[in-house]
């Protein structure tokens, strides 16, 4: 069978779209609007949260451990950087802040 150059293009048209349509979500999906985090949840810590015990403050972004790694740090407006203290602990170090 041999069809024209316009009718194929018409047919891979339109099986695109029936595919592009086909994958898509619901329309019920679609139009729901996203429900904020409890305020319970709010108030747990994170794991950007600084904490002493967990991180220390270093003055600059970022750490080059001994294997050549770069390791980025968080940044906090009351803190400034802080990275992990076992940052480098697989890579063989340096250890970047003392215990």
């Amino acid at each position: 069978m041999n069809l024209s150059p316009v009718l194929r293009r018409s047919l891979m048209v339109l099986g695109s779209g029936l595919l592009l349509a086909a994958c898509g979500g619901g329309a019920e999906e679609a139009s729901s609007a996203p429900t904020l985090p409890s305020e319970e949840a709010s108030t747990s810590k994170s794991p950007l949260d600084y904490d002493e015990n967990l991180h220390c403050v270093i003055p600059w972004s970022s750490v080059t451990c001994q294997s050549g790694i770069q390791m980025y740090a968080w940044y906090d407006v009351n803190v400034g950087y802080f990275i992990p203290r076992d940052v480098c602990a697989k890579h063989g170090g340096p250890v970047v802040c003392p215990y």
